[in-house]
């Protein structure tokens, strides 16, 4: 079993201004953060993430890190599959 950070940025863009939503051009504008950082955070191909930038992310969104992130498990099944680990399931 392992487990792995997700980044929920989508889900919290989507409840800005009243549940109208907020694009990553606005977000961008918002923080300062690069668009091309900013995507590749939402469609979660970022590697690392600077406590500098989830500090301007957290600020922006209103929210706090644990909002931003969660950490899910998983196992490894067999021929190299993965799924979501289910504790009710062993």
């Amino acid at each position: 079993m392992y487990d792995v950070i997700t980044v929920k940025l989508n889900d919290l863009l989507k409840t800005q201004d009243d549940g109208s939503g907020w694009s990553l051009y606005r977000l961008q504008k918002e923080t300062g953060i690069s668009y091309n950082n900013l995507h590749r955070i939402a469609s979660g191909k970022a590697k690392v993430m600077s406590f500098d930038v989830l500090e301007k992310l957290c600020d922006s969104l209103g929210c706090t890190p644990n909002d931003l992130l969660s950490i899910e498990n998983y196992i490894s099944g067999p021929g190299g599959q993965h799924r979501q680990f289910d504790p009710g399931k062993s």
